[in-house]
C-alpha cells in the first residue's frame, strides 16, 4: 500500500505505508516507472523526460551544463502532458534524503499551478501518476 501525504510547500510525498526493511537503489525503481509508463500509457511517455542532472562531473562540465539550462535541484523526471508534473524519485525507504534545492524545486513547480512529488519507489511513482492523470484529467 502507498501512502499519499500533502507536504508544507503544496507538492506531494508518495511512500509505502510500511517503511520497508530492504529496497532497491534509486536508479533500478525509476527504471521499473518510466517502463510501465511506457508500456501501460504510451500516449504520455513522449511527453515525460528525465533529468540528467545527477552523477559526477568536472567541475568545469558541470559550469557548461548550467551555463545551458540544468536547474540545480530539478526532479528526476518531468512531464509535459496538461499544466505539467515533476517525480523527484528516491528508493523506497523513508530514510531516503531529499535535498533542500530539490524540495525548493518542487515548491516552485506546485506553486506554479503544477503537480509535484517526491515518490520513494517505482510503485509510489505509479500512484503518484495516476492520481496526476484523475486531477488534471490528462
Amino acid at each position: 500500500m502507498i501512502e499519499r501525504i500533502e507536504q508544507k510547500g503544496g507538492y506531494y510525498l508518495y511512500r509505502p505505508t510500511v517503511n520497508p526493511a530492504k529496497c532497491r537503489p534509486e536508479t533500478p525503481e525509476q527504471i521499473d516507472f518510466v517502463a510501465w509508463v511506457r508500456y501501460n500509457h504510451p500516449e504520455h511517455a513522449e511527453m515525460m523526460v528525465h533529468v540528467a542532472n545527477e552523477g559526477e562531473q568536472t567541475p568545469q562540465y558541470r559550469q557548461q551544463l548550467y551555463k545551458m539550462g540544468l536547474l540545480k535541484g530539478a526532479s528526476d523526471l518531468l512531464f509535459f502532458i496538461g499544466p505539467g508534473g515533476a517525480i523527484e524519485m528516491k528508493q523506497c525507504k523513508w530514510s531516503a534524503t531529499t535535498k533542500p534545492e530539490q524540495r525548493t524545486f518542487l515548491e516552485n513547480w506546485s506553486k506554479s499551478g503544477k503537480f509535484a512529488a517526491i515518490c520513494h519507489g517505482a510503485e509510489a511513482a505509479k500512484e503518484a501518476f495516476l492520481y496526476y492523470k484523475r486531477v488534471f484529467a490528462v
